[in-house]
């Protein structure tokens, strides 16, 4: 008989049953049964494997599994869970859509701070319980403004470069600095 309330177990508790009829012991286990639960959480690309390169701005899709502590799927976890980053997120922070037989599928995320990043999940029902993606690069996003960073020479003669050269640093929407970027041309023109 389980005298305890299934609210008041948690996981790596020891329980122990004794077979009780009347008030007499008619039994007792002589070793205590752990109770299995949630120990991590893998996030991977949603096709899985590891997650690659994103661009800022550009939703991407996850998968989540809720593990046991030997790695294997948690098929008992239909939780919910949050997400979070050192990038700015704008979508997919959580909480997410409840697992099924201790997976999520697909979730989206944004991410739009430019770098190398993870992301890091927790359950919102056991907030201890966590999984980290591994790193991996958001690189900025299209080009969208621009700052002269460097004025060029003050005097200038006519046929010969700036002796001090103009400087132009282009940005995406989100502010990063579009240091991927070989592509766009600026044309400077004498007002």
């Amino acid at each position: 008989q389980l005298t305890t309330l299934a609210s008041e177990l948690y996981k790596g508790a020891i329980v122990k049953a004794s077979n009780t009829e009347s008030g007499k012991l008619e039994g007792s286990l002589s070793t205590g049964v752990t109770v299995e639960g949630v120990d991590n959480f893998l996030i991977e690309a949603s096709a899985g494997g590891n997650i690659g390169t994103q661009v800022a701005g550009t939703p991407f899709n996850i998968k989540i599994t809720a593990r046991n502590s030997v790695s294997a799927t948690f098929t008992n976890y239909t939780g919910t869970n949050t997400i979070s980053s050192a990038s700015t997120m704008t979508s997919g922070a959580g909480p997410t859509a409840a697992f099924s037989s201790g997976v999520l599928s697909s979730h989206s995320v944004t991410l739009t701070r430019a770098g190398t990043y993870t992301l890091t999940t927790l359950s919102t029902t056991d907030p201890g319980t966590l999984g980290t993606s591994n790193s991996f690069v958001i690189n900025p996003g299209a080009a969208n403004s621009l700052t002269v960073f460097q004025q060029p020479s003050t005097t200038a003669t006519s046929g010969i470069q700036f002796v001090q050269q103009p400087v132009i640093y282009i940005y995406d929407a989100y502010g990063n600095h579009a240091t991927n970027d070989n592509s766009t041309q600026v044309i400077v023109a004498v007002a």
